[in-house]
C-alpha cells in the first residue's frame, strides 16, 4: 500500500515504548524477517493530505502484541485511571481529571467502549492516560494516581456507546446495531442527541469552550467525528483505527442501504464538507481489514480537498498493521496521538 502514495517524504518520528519497560510486551508486530519493530515512518503529502507510512513487508509475525484487539484483555500492564461520575444528570458519562470545583478546563471527550472501560481498562484507556500526562512507569497506587489527576491540566470525559457493557456485549454490539437498523431504528441519533446535551451542560461548568476536542478508537473514532460535526465548540478530532464507512463493516453490510446508516458515512460529500472545518488526525494500520485502510485514507484525502486550503489541517498517519485483522493499535501510537493533542489543546 505504501507504494501507492507518491510525494516527497519527510521523516516523522513516533515515540517508542522503552524496551526495558514491562508494559511493552512486544508492542510491535514484526513487519519483516527479523525486524523488532516497524521502521521509522515517512510523512508524505498526498494532494494536500499529510500521511505517515511505516515500512511494512507483507510477511506476518506470530509475536504477541500489547495492542487493542491484539493483547490479553485480562492483563493490566498499565495502571487504570481513577474516574468518577460527571453528575447525576449525565447518565453514562464518566470523567478523569481535576474535580469540578476547579472550574472550566481544556477537555477531550474520548469514545471507545463503555465509559468505564475507556478510562479504566488497559489497553483501551492508554490514550486517556497519556492525554492526562501519565507516562510509561511502574504501577502506581490509587492515592498517587488521584494526586496526579488533581494536578492535571485537562479533563478526559467518556460516554458509554450504544449496546456496550460487558466485553461479550461489546463483541456483539455491531450485530445489535445491524438488527436495530434492519428494524428501521436509528439508534445513533438518540445517542448523539444525548451527547450534544451533555456537552452543552458541561460547557457551562467544566469545559473551556475554546479548548474542546473529541477522540475515539475504532467505532469510537466514528462517534468522535460525528460529535465534532454536530458541535461548533469542538476544535478537532483524533481517531485511532476509526470506522469511517459503517456500512462496509461485515456485520452491517446487509443493512448498508438503510438511509440512517448511509448518512453516517464520513465519505459523503456533505459530511466531508462539515468535518473539513475541524482539525483532524487519523491513525490506522496499513492493512486494517476490519474498518478498511483505504476508507480511512479516502476520508483524510477528501477532508483535505474539501478544506480548499494550501496546507489543510488534516493528517493521515499509517503504521504497520498488528493484531487481529490488522485492527490493533499499539501503545506508542496511543502515546504519539496523546502527545499531539496535548500540544494542540494546551498551547
Amino acid at each position: 500500500m505504501a507504494a501507492a502514495f507518491t510525494a516527497t517524504p519527510v521523516v516523522h518520528h513516533v515515540t517508542r515504548v522503552p524496551r526495558s519497560h514491562p508494559a511493552r510486551r512486544s508492542a510491535y508486530r514484526s513487519c519483516g524477517a527479523g525486524a523488532r519493530a516497524a521502521k521509522t515512518s515517512l510523512r508524505r503529502r498526498v494532494s494536500g493530505a499529510r500521511s505517515a507510512v511505516r515500512s511494512c513487508a507483507s510477511s506476518k509475525s506470530s509475536a504477541s502484541t500489547a495492542s487493542v484487539r491484539g493483547g490479553d484483555e485480562n492483563t493490566l500492564p498499565m495502571d487504570g485511571l481513577v474516574y468518577r461520575d460527571v453528575s447525576p444528570d449525565l447518565r453514562g458519562w464518566k470523567v478523569a481529571g481535576p474535580p469540578a470545583e476547579k472550574g472550566m478546563l481544556p477537555a477531550i471527550i474520548y469514545f471507545a467502549l463503555t465509559a468505564e472501560q475507556s478510562l479504566g481498562l488497559d489497553p483501551y484507556n492508554q490514550f486517556a492516560r497519556f492525554a492526562l500526562g501519565f507516562e510509561h512507569e511502574p504501577q502506581l497506587g490509587e492515592l498517587e494516581v488521584l494526586e496526579r489527576l488533581q494536578r492535571a491540566e485537562l479533563r478526559v470525559f467518556s460516554v458509554t456507546l450504544p449496546f456496550h457493557g460487558t466485553m461479550e456485549q461489546n463483541k456483539l454490539a455491531f450485530k445489535n446495531w445491524a438488527q436495530a437498523y434492519a428494524a428501521g431504528q436509528d439508534i445513533l441519533s438518540g445517542f448523539l442527541n444525548r451527547v450534544d446535551r451533555g456537552i452543552q451542560t458541561l460547557l457551562k461548568t467544566q469545559i473551556d469552550p475554546d479548548r474542546l476536542w473529541t477522540a475515539g478508537l475504532s467505532r469510537g473514532g466514528l462517534i468522535a467525528s460525528l460529535v465534532a460535526m454536530r458541535n461548533p465548540e469542538v476544535t478537532g478530532v483524533l481517531a485511532f483505527s476509526a470506522v469511517t464507512v459503517p456500512g462496509d463493516l461485515k456485520e452491517l453490510r446487509e443493512v448498508r442501504e438503510q438511509p440512517a446508516l448511509k448518512a453516517l458515512s464520513l465519505k459523503t460529500p456533505q459530511n466531508l464538507e462539515i468535518l473539513s472545518k475541524k482539525e483532524t488526525r487519523f491513525y490506522i494500520g496499513n492493512q486494517d481489514e476490519t474498518v478498511g485502510t483505504r476508507n480511512c485514507f479516502d476520508v483524510a484525502h477528501g477532508l483535505a480537498a474539501a478544506s480548499n486550503a494550501r496546507s489543510p489541517p488534516h493528517e493521515f498517519i499509517m503504521y504497520c498493521s498488528l493484531g487481529r485483522e490488522g485492527h490493533g493499535t499499539s501503545v506508542d501510537v496511543f502515546q504519539d496521538g496523546a502527545t499531539w493533542i496535548r500540544r494542540k489543546i494546551l498551547r
